[in-house]
């Protein structure tokens, strides 16, 4: 099987530089040429299934890149929750709480802030690919977030959480994960612009 995971467009909050967690934050009109480039990057490709997370972003996304089919809306797949720093400006929440949302930044954390954590994402992802994993499918699509994509690789690559800011994955950019029950989980190709 392979797994193409893709992060969703540009969103209004990545724009504005909110915290966007939880929060239901449309693509901006970038983010929806974004995806429509990322249509084209696929469009000789065929999925078995296609999953989404449940927010707004990432089903808008999902909808553009494969317009003919509807995702299955899976909560699983969302990005990390910020609790009540949810929408709110990174740049007015630094200078409010500096040193405590700098670690919570770096390291994913956001229980100071009534949200969750790194290791939090990691078992949401780890959920999703035994769910995955049961399917008989050949190629899965799935459209969700940044956090939960680096939950993903640390299911497959490590057994923690991957805390390393440098590990990112750009707006509407896909990665492919792979798996055969002989050998597991494996990652094919990360952050395919």
């Amino acid at each position: 099987m392979k797994l193409y995971v893709f992060r969703h467009g540009e969103s209004v909050g990545n724009r504005q530089r909110l915290f966007s967690g939880w929060s239901q934050t449309p693509l901006t009109p970038y983010g929806e040429s974004q995806a429509l480039a990322a249509r084209k990057n696929v469009e000789n490709l065929t999925f078995d299934r296609v999953f989404s997370s449940d927010l707004t972003r990432a089903v808008q996304t999902a909808r553009i890149v494969l317009p003919d089919v509807e995702p299955v809306l899976d909560p699983d797949l969302r990005e990390v929750s910020v609790g009540y720093l949810t929408e709110r400006n990174v740049d007015e929440c630094q200078e409010q709480y500096g040193d405590a949302l700098q670690y919570s930044r770096r390291t994913r954390d956001f229980t100071f802030f009534g949200g969750e954590t790194g290791e939090d994402l990691r078992l949401r992802a780890g959920r999703f690919l035994q769910r995955v994993s049961q399917l008989d499918a050949e190629q899965v699509a799935v459209f969700t977030h940044e956090g939960l994509m680096k939950g993903l690789l640390s299911v497959v690559l490590c057994s923690t959480w991957i805390p390393d800011q440098r590990v990112r994955h750009a707006n509407c950019a896909y990665s492919v994960f792979t798996y055969s029950p002989e050998m597991g989980w494996g990652l094919l190709k990360w952050n395919n612009e």
